[in-house]
């Protein structure tokens, strides 16, 4: 059993590009391993770095401010950092299911489809012409427009609009 366990271990390495790497951009190594964990952004950036040798700080913001790595809610309730090239697919995937499955939740906070539709617009348009927001500030811009009575009912508002792209 030890030798299989070792097997086991050492294909999740290889696989998860621990042991080498035949991919130099960070592009590359998200498409391919689908997403990596996102919720502690500067953990996420070590996690291309310690998977790509020599890879930059700066060449992994560029990454994120040319908008081909992206930051979302895509899984769950979890930031996630995925390609641009495969955020289309994977949100046709994944959102009906979790929107879905959310349903239970909105009620509970009494978040209507009108409360959801108002807040979509207002992120949207708070984020238009490409301008960047933290979670903080959204909070604050949904509060400013009376939308949401408690943060976490403004938080789920901020988790909807990624799912629907």
């Amino acid at each position: 059993m030890t030798n299989l366990n070792s097997n086991i271990a050492m294909t999740r390495l290889h696989n998860q590009q621990l042991i080498s790497t035949k991919f130099k951009k960070p592009l590359e190594l998200i498409s391919w391993l689908g997403a990596i964990q996102g919720q502690d952004y500067a953990g996420a950036k070590w996690a291309l770095g310690l998977r790509l040798p020599g890879i930059t700080d700066t060449y992994v913001e560029n990454e994120f401010g040319a908008k081909t790595l992206l930051r979302t809610w895509l899984m769950r309730g979890t930031l996630q950092i995925v390609s641009a090239d495969d955020i289309h697919w994977m949100l046709n995937l994944l959102a009906p299911r979790i929107i879905k499955k959310n349903t239970r939740r909105y009620r509970e906070l009494e978040l209507d489809d009108d409360t959801l539709k108002q807040s979509n617009q207002v992120l949207k348009e708070s984020l238009e012409g490409g301008t960047e927001l933290n979670r903080k500030e959204l909070l604050i811009i949904l509060r400013k427009k009376g939308i949401g009575t408690e943060s976490n009912e403004q938080l789920i508002s901020c988790r909807e609009l990624p799912l629907m792209g």
